[in-house]
């Protein structure tokens, strides 16, 4: 597989992609890529009446002149220089594919015979940015001026950001004095969806067109006679399966379905803004802040789009269990346990969106508050903040925009001043009050005026359906409905507070265990203020008396070298044993993994021997008892085949995927990464995806890195360059050389960034202390040079060769053979010459071969002609499709055939 920069050049701009060609890519599934990356309108479902057909060329080595592809031999010719480098010729110019859009569009409306065959002349077609339009308008009529190809943009006046239809309208205009639309170059950051109509403009419609073409008028007069309903439906029916009906409320209707495809459940919120296209617009484009929010207390939003018709938005979102409005309804008390957890959660959420969006909600009630799981009788639950549609960041609010549900109010807000994060504290205030008492009636903002203290802890009391409320819950209920903002507590106010009341809650619980269970707690806090010899003392006392916490934690202490001056290995493997024999499955991986890799103390004296078969008896053990570690340790060990298994990637993705489950970071990756191979499980680079972004929330640099390539390519998500360069950032942050190497080349090719060489090299460096890729970029460039800001540099040329080179990259080590060939940066060495273009050579590089190829054949850099040699290198190189070492295998051929009278076999 190659990665290959196409461009597309046009009058108004030059886009860029990179596409994936192999060996087996045909002229036309090259073209289809194209269309795909640059018009995807071209080639959308419902448009497949359209073609586009494009001018490919690329520079041939041979003579430095652009060559046409016209066929599937031409196709062939640049992968196979784009495979190799010919004649120690590796300019990046060689591999980059030029496009551009011929001057005509073929336009067929099925319901018009007239129409089959007509050809229109189209004066330019806008290169296709993927954050663009869908579609575009072909306006027909007799005068010239007025076919144009222009998109959605120019329907408003007031920079309306529309993702509306994925097919285009088609306008009859009988008129030949219609002034064509104009296009607004600025205005347009169309993402069109779903349905597509022809309008025909003729004298009885012809003033519906001229008005906003989404007006109710103008829907009736189009050709569709499908009802709206009937249009969402469509629409759904053709991305979702299992519909299934949840609740409505007067902002929309919510449905459970399981999306094609990944069959993924998730759940659908569908809005009507009656009619009102630019209301919908507005709505959409606030409810997009929805799917940049990340976070384990806030829903997660997949998407927001037009369902069928132009004023219903659906939102597609994490499918949760319920919402807090349950727990009323059913008048189910909750203690106080379960109260603070919710309060905790959200204010974690609040607190987040404030740091890092300045986002205020507008609209906390318990509705609005989901559960994700819920274990009462454990005194578990996970919920999650919803319905961001409303929210605003500070600077956006005004005191005109009115959101919200006015029993969440707080006074501020209903004295027609600005929304704000106190009064987001406010309104969790209310929530929190309504679980405690089912009061839905009693208007706080006004409740708390001219009241005191006592009074409100009274009224909220005698309204609490459970006498155990402490003081110190209903106290933290009163600070967060002060009348005034100022004087209201903060998210982190309340975050501090509760951290305090459960570090209280603990010594008291320490008073009621065993001696054992205290002497482990007392240990542990010592263990957290730094004292690890009076650790050592209480967690002795506790596993002595066979408490198996402190056994395993006493393993621990005697293991690591952060925790005691010396470590004690035997100690440790022990204490491990006494655990493990109990069942704890944390001291069974540990003892696995001093198995598989033995141990040694600080006088290398061996404490534990490698036996693979121990680790395995022990990993499997930890693993059934749920050791995450575990289970992905054994995935590794299916996968590769160590450790006394036999490879099974069926078995090595059970295992992965009950790890990721449990949220280990570094099997959530592992698991996408499955995903996307196919190894194990059916191919699903969607789900791939998702399982990677779990451990990219967790600021996992690996699955940032695989994110970002993700997002390049469109593999899984929706190709989106800047989202792409954004994980790479954040991975390269990180120290990973893998993003630092793809953002040098993102600044090399202006991929999603503003091409800038400087910047490149910048990236490259970072990357290039480990990375060969980087390495031999830099050789390449510094080979080179680049116009004034960087001089060409050999030697310094060479040493990124060699670095590269000596990690194993083919290129590299070929690269080194031509310098050392030419004496170019380095001494000239025939010695050096082949050596370098052998072990290209033997780790299968193509032109290496064929240049060995050549120096056998003619006696080169100190060797005698070996015709034999020339010929074994010639034919390897040919195999792989190399153009020249064919010619030279049969010129070769012929020469050897001439000479001995008969053909060689």
């Amino acid at each position: 597989m190659f990665k290959v920069l196409a461009k597309l050049e046009s009058e108004q701009s030059e886009l860029k992609v990179l596409l994936k060609l192999s060996n087996e890519t045909t002229f036309d599934s090259l073209s289809q890529q194209l269309q795909t990356h640059f018009f995807p309108h071209a080639t959308s479902p419902n448009n497949n009446n359209r073609s586009l057909t494009f001018d490919i060329s690329f520079l041939h080595v041979r003579d430095d002149q652009p060559m046409q592809i016209q066929n599937n031999d031409h196709v062939k010719e640049f992968i196979q220089q784009i495979s190799q480098t010919t004649n120690g010729v590796n300019k990046k110019e060689y591999k980059i594919l030029t496009c551009k859009v011929r001057r005509e569009e073929r336009v067929v409306s099925d319901d018009d015979d007239d129409r089959n065959d007509k050809i229109e002349n189209v004066d330019h077609v806008q290169p296709y940015d993927s954050r663009l339009a869908s579609d575009s308008f072909v306006i027909r009529g007799d005068d010239d001026n007025a076919r144009k190809v222009v998109t959605l943009k120019t329907m408003d006046d007031e920079g309306f950001d529309s993702r509306l239809a994925t097919d285009s309208f088609l306008i009859n205009d009988d008129k030949k004095d219609r002034a064509p639309i104009k296009i607004d170059e600025e205005k347009l950051d169309s993402r069109f969806a779903n349905l597509s109509f022809e309008m025909l403009n003729t004298s009885a419609n012809k003033e519906n067109v001229e008005h906003n073409p989404f007006s109710s008028d103008q829907e009736e007069s189009t050709t569709s006679t499908l009802s709206e309903l009937e249009r969402v439906q469509k629409m759904l029916d053709s991305q979702y399966e299992q519909l299934t009906f949840l609740a409505s409320g007067g902002f929309g209707t919510v449905y459970s379905a399981i999306r094609k495809g990944n069959q993924k459940k998730v759940a659908i919120k569908i809005m009507k803004t009656e009619n009102e296209w630019k209301l919908a617009n507005s709505a959409l484009k606030e409810f997009e802040k929805m799917v940049k929010l990340y976070h384990e207390h806030i829903v997660k939003t997949y998407r927001a789009f037009f369902v069928g018709a132009l004023s219903s938005i659906g939102i597609e979102m994490e499918l949760m269990c319920g919402s807090l409005m349950d727990f009323i309804q059913k008048k189910q008390v909750l203690n106080e346990k379960v109260l603070l957890k919710i309060l905790k959660q959200c204010c974690q959420a609040l607190e987040w969106i404030e740091k890092n969006h300045n986002v205020v909600h507008r609209d906390i009630k318990p509705q609005n508050i989901l559960t994700r799981s819920v274990d009462l009788n454990e005194n578990e639950i996970n919920v999650a903040l919803a319905d961001f549609g409303l929210a605003r960041t500070v600077e956006s609010v005004n005191v005109t925009q009115f959101g919200g549900t006015n029993n969440y109010f707080s006074p501020e807000v209903i004295s027609n001043q600005t929304f704000s994060f106190a009064s987001d504290v406010f309104a969790l205030g209310v929530t929190i009050y309504q679980l405690m008492s089912f009061d839905m009636t009693t208007v706080w903002s006004t409740n708390i005026l001219n009241t005191n203290y006592k009074s409100l802890q009274q009224f909220i009391r005698d309204r609490s359906q459970s006498p155990t409320y402490s003081d110190f819950l209903l106290d933290l209920i009163i600070s967060m409905l002060k009348f005034t903002p100022s004087e209201r507590i903060t998210v982190s106010q309340i975050l501090e507070r509760i951290s305090q009341y459960e570090q209280v809650g603990t010594k008291i619980l320490i008073l009621s265990l065993s001696t054992a269970e205290q002497d482990f707690e007392h240990g542990n806090q010592c263990l957290a203020r730094g004292d690890t010899t009076q650790a050592l003392e209480y967690f002795t006392k506790s596993a002595n008396e066979g408490y198996v916490a402190a056994q395993h934690a006493l393993g621990d202490l005697y293991n690591y070298k952060d925790r005691v001056m010396l470590p004690d290995y035997s100690l440790a493997k022990s204490w491990y044993e006494k655990a493990a024999e109990q069942g704890h499955a944390s001291s069974q991986y540990e003892l696995a993994y001093m198995y598989e890799y033995g141990v040694k103390n600080h006088d290398q004296e061996t404490i534990v021997e490698i036996n693979p078969f121990k680790a395995l008896e022990y990993y499997e053990q930890a693993a059934s008892n749920g050791s995450d570690q575990a289970q992905l340790r054994l995935a590794q060990l299916y996968a590769s085949g160590e450790g006394g298994l036999l490879q099974d990637y069926n078995k090595s993705f059970e295992f992965m995927k009950k790890a990721a489950e449990q949220g280990n970071t570094a099997a959530q990756a592992m698991l996408g990464m499955m995903y996307h191979s196919g190894r194990g499980c059916e191919r699903d680079l969607a789900m791939g995806c998702e399982w990677i972004e779990k451990a990219a929330q967790k600021n996992d640099s690996l699955a940032q890195h695989l994110l970002g390539v993700a997002y390049r390519f469109g593999e899984g998500v929706p190709q989106d360059y800047s989202k792409s360069i954004e994980y790479f950032e954040k991975s390269a942050a990180q120290g990973n050389h893998g993003s630092q190497y793809e953002l040098g080349f993102a600044y090399q090719n202006g991929i999603g960034v503003i091409p800038d060489m400087v910047k490149a090299v910048e990236w490259y460096e970072k990357a290039a202390t480990e990375n060969p890729l980087a390495q031999y970029a830099l050789g390449l460039i510094y080979r080179d040079g680049y116009r004034d800001l960087i001089p060409a540099d050999l030697p310094k040329c060479c040493e990124y060769f060699l670095k590269a080179a000596n990690q194993g990259h083919a290129l590299a080590q070929h690269e080194l053979g031509i310098m050392y060939s030419f004496g170019a940066g380095v001494p000239k060495d025939d010695s050096k010459t082949l050596e370098w273009f052998e072990k290209a050579a033997n780790a299968g590089y193509a032109n290496s071969q064929y240049m060995l190829g050549l120096i056998y054949e003619n006696g080169r850099h100190g060797v005698q002609p070996d015709v034999m040699k020339a010929f074994q290198w010639y034919q390897q190189a040919a195999f792989q499709g190399h153009f020249s070492a064919n010619e030279s295998l049969q010129q070769l051929f012929m020469k050897l055939n001439g000479n001995f009278g008969m053909p060689l076999n």
